[in-house]
This record gives C-alpha cells, sequence and structure tokens, in this order.
C-alpha cells in the first residue's frame, strides 16, 4: 500500500482522474479524503433512492471517499472478485452558500473541478480478496 496527496486541476473529472492514475499504476485505490471546489456533481440521495439529483454551480467539497478496484490487477483467480455492476464506488458531501446547507450522498456521475481538489488515498498494488458467506449465525470465509 503506497499513501499518496494528488492534486486534480480545474476543469478536471475527479473520479476519472482517480481512476485513470491507478489504472496508470496497476493498482487499486481508496481515497481517504479529499476537498476542493466543484461543480456539477450528480449524486444518489440513499435515503430517498432519487436518482441523478444534480448540483449544479460551485459547492465546496467537504467529503469525499471511495473506492475502486481495478480488475486488471494480477489475480490468483478471476473468480475470486465479484462486483455487482461496477468497479468503483464514491460517496461525496459538498456545502452550498452561506446558509451551511450540506448535501450528500453516492457519486453517480461526474464531478468537476472547479479550484484545485485535494485527494489523500491509498493505492494498493496487491490486493487479498475474500468472499465471506454467513451459515446459521456462524461466518465462513471462503
Amino acid at each position: 500500500m503506497e499513501l499518496i496527496v494528488i492534486d486534480i486541476l480545474p476543469g478536471r473529472d475527479v473520479v476519472e482522474d482517480l481512476i485513470n492514475l491507478a489504472q496508470s499504476r496497476q493498482a487499486g485505490i481508496t481515497v481517504l479524503s479529499g476537498f476542493g471546489l466543484v461543480s456539477d456533481v450528480t449524486i444518489l440521495l440513499p435515503e430517498t433512492g432519487a436518482t441523478g439529483f444534480p448540483i449544479e454551480g460551485p459547492s465546496n467539497m467537504v467529503f469525499l471517499r471511495g473506492t475502486y478496484i481495478n480488475p486488471n490487477i494480477d489475480q490468483t483467480s478471476s473468480s475470486s472478485m465479484s462486483i455487482a455492476s461496477s468497479n468503483s464506488y464514491f460517496s461525496i458531501s459538498v456545502s452550498r452558500g452561506n446558509q451551511g446547507h450540506i448535501f450528500g450522498g453516492i457519486v453517480q456521475g461526474k464531478i468537476i473541478a472547479a479550484g484545485v481538489v485535494k485527494i489523500t488515498a491509498a493505492l494498493i498494488k496487491k490486493p487479498d480478496f475474500h468472499k465471506l458467506g454467513n451459515i446459521d449465525g456462524i461466518h465462513h470465509e471462503t
């Protein structure tokens, strides 16, 4: 595991740049924190299940966390990893205006950097994949 700090430049898609970095380094990436000025964020609101809630215009990103699992990392068995629909999951919180309103949810589209966005992340070169099950109230690793 390698801890890194990343600057995403204005006009760039934050998530796309993070995934491209992970792919170029043949690694997975886990975002530990992120902050900066962003625009044009689309989120899924977990409490309502509403899809595609857009937050347009500049917003202050106060929280970003997430993981991208690179499917191209050498693995012992390709069947050891099962991801339903995607290799990534990111959640974000942004604040708008002086009222202190904070919106958050699961990233469902782009996050465009409106200023320099700072990210602290971990690159994971050779992850171990485990499948856990629950049989009769006992957890078993397979």
